[in-house]
């Protein structure tokens, strides 16, 4: 689907830029808002929604900065404190209009038909850095009792489950599967994810560095302590260790 960037790209003060659809930071950023993104029903802003300890860094540094080299616009910050969550905003009707037309629905997800665009499968990169965005989000890295750790996506929109099931076939990376959820189990199927599709959220990278170094998976108060030390010191993405 092509999408001329002057059907929105009107002139504003903030000079909104509209990117490329076949980027691999836009595909990265279509998983994001797949994962725990929202477009607003009044079609006024758009917002993505982590866990405000554990995602924080990724949310207030990789997915900010992220945005802002998409579309020229700086997002805004909220923390909400109760829920503990972190919330980044844009206030912006041209970019939820781009995101719309390109096939995002507005308003709330539920019982909607929302996969993977199908212009990510016709590039592998594309493919990839889209899971990045889904899997950080609306995934992650826990302990296992036999494995000792796996790779877990959870969603209950049955067509993100059935895309994803084809993206990850389509790269021939080898996975479980159960009711609303996709499995990584063990050291040989993470190490095949990471070389693959990596990921750009501390709280996954960290998580499969202590598996790698010492054999165990930390847990969320282990991995909260060291990410409150976390300094950006790796390429990000992470790929996983260079052997």
């Amino acid at each position: 689907m092509n999408i001329p960037a002057e059907t929105f790209a009107h002139k504003t003060e903030r000079q909104i830029k509209i990117p490329s659809i076949y980027s691999e930071k836009f595909a990265e950023f279509y998983g994001a808002m797949i994962g725990d993104g929202c477009i607003y029903g009044t079609m006024a802003a758009f917002c993505i929604t982590c866990n405000g300890v554990l995602d924080e860094w990724y949310v207030t540094r990789y997915l900010k900065n992220l945005c802002f080299s998409l579309f020229n616009v700086q997002p805004r910050i909220y923390y909400a404190k109760k829920e503990q969550v972190v919330r980044l905003i844009i206030n912006s009707v041209e970019i939820t209009r781009f995101m719309v037309k390109f096939g995002y629905p507005r308003g709330r997800k539920k019982n909607v038909d929302l996969e993977i665009p199908k212009e990510f499968f016709s590039d592998k990169k594309l493919l990839s850095a889209c899971l990045r965005g889904m899997i950080d989000t609306d995934g992650g890295i826990y302990p296992h009792p036999h494995t000792k750790i796996m790779l877990d996506f959870t969603s209950v929109i049955p067509s993100v489950i059935a895309s994803v099931s084809k993206a990850l076939d389509m790269l021939g990376l080898r996975y479980g599967t159960s009711k609303n959820r996709m499995q990584f189990y063990g050291r040989d199927k993470l190490a095949a994810y990471f070389s693959v599709v990596g990921s750009s959220n501390p709280r996954n990278i960290i998580r499969y560095l202590q598996f790698i170094r010492n054999g165990v998976t930390p847990s969320a108060a282990e991995t909260e302590r060291i990410l409150k030390q976390y300094e950006e010191n790796l390429s990000i993405p992470y790929y996983g260790p260079v052997v």
